[in-house]
């Protein structure tokens, strides 16, 4: 399934380097599955770029997460919790400072807080630079 474009938005392989100016601000979202420890299998990454520096907003964030959620790779059965990890997602996003975060971030939102080892998982990552500004 293609992922709907986004400005800014390039889809990656895992590289955090793929299909983005060296300067230019960078985030990741993932739809990931853990299988045990050390077996991660990533189903889908998005890379969203500011090329011109002003930082990738909360907003476009959201929508690749809502992108992802949507991913044809997450079973029936998981339906239910990734909408609840969707919604812990959004609510982070939301809770930064309105002016965003600098920081190199990586927060996972696992389907199954429960049990990390064996669950799916949504993750967004402050990858380079000033982000998540509303």
């Amino acid at each position: 399934m293609a992922l709907a474009p986004q400005m800014g938005a390039t889809p990656s392989a895992g590289d955090p380097g793929a299909g983005a100016a060296g300067n230019s601000v960078k985030m990741r979202v993932q739809l990931q599955q853990q299988r045990g420890r050390g077996n991660t299998v990533d189903h889908a990454s998005v890379t969203l770029t500011d090329p011109r520096g002003g930082g990738v907003t909360a907003a476009q964030v959201v929508a690749a997460l809502q992108d992802l959620h949507n991913h044809p790779a997450i079973p029936n059965r998981e339906q239910r919790r990734a909408a609840v990890a969707l919604t812990r997602a959004i609510a982070w996003i939301q809770s930064r400072p309105p002016d965003g975060v600098a920081a190199v971030v990586k927060k996972s939102f696992y389907f199954d807080p429960g049990n990390p080892s064996h669950s799916w998982r949504f993750d967004v990552e402050n990858l380079r630079g000033h982000n998540l500004r509303r």
